[in-house]
Parts: C-alpha cells; structure tokens; sequence
C-alpha cells in the first residue's frame, strides 16, 4: 500500500504551525503585544469608529497580522 502523499498545503500548514508554537516566538508576541497595541492604538480605534461595530455583530479577521485591531474588536 502506498502511504497519502502529504500536499504542499498540508507541509506548509505544519511549517507554520511549528513557528507560530515556538516557545521563543510566543514569549516575543507575549512580551511585545501590549506595546505593540498601545502603539497602534489610534488606528485600531479609527477602524472600530468607521466599521461601527455593535454588540453581537461578526468579524471576519483576514490576516491582521498582530492580533489588532481583531483583538480589541473581540473586547
């Protein structure tokens, strides 16, 4: 029997996963977060403000990158 060939989609999956799990790159988005947002703050409300977002409205987050403004939207 011939084991499933494993895609491209599936080993890039994995690649990612792998880099996003690292207990170093976690520790740099955990120490860098708050900093990060404080420093973003401004724009992160520009777009809440326009999108006029209510209370039990959906967000669709497409690659924002950070976490923000997806984050404090969330809140």
């Amino acid at each position: 029997m011939n084991k499933p060939r494993e895609s491209d989609a599936d080993r890039f999956k994995a690649i990612m996963r792998a880099e996003w799990t690292d207990a170093l790159v976690v520790s740099g988005w955990r120490t860098w977060h708050t900093p990060f947002a404080a420093c973003m703050r401004a724009a992160t409300e520009a777009v809440m403000h326009a999108s006029r977002l209510a209370p039990g409205m959906r967000v669709l987050d497409l690659a924002s990158g950070t976490g923000e403004p997806a984050l404090s939207i969330a809140r």
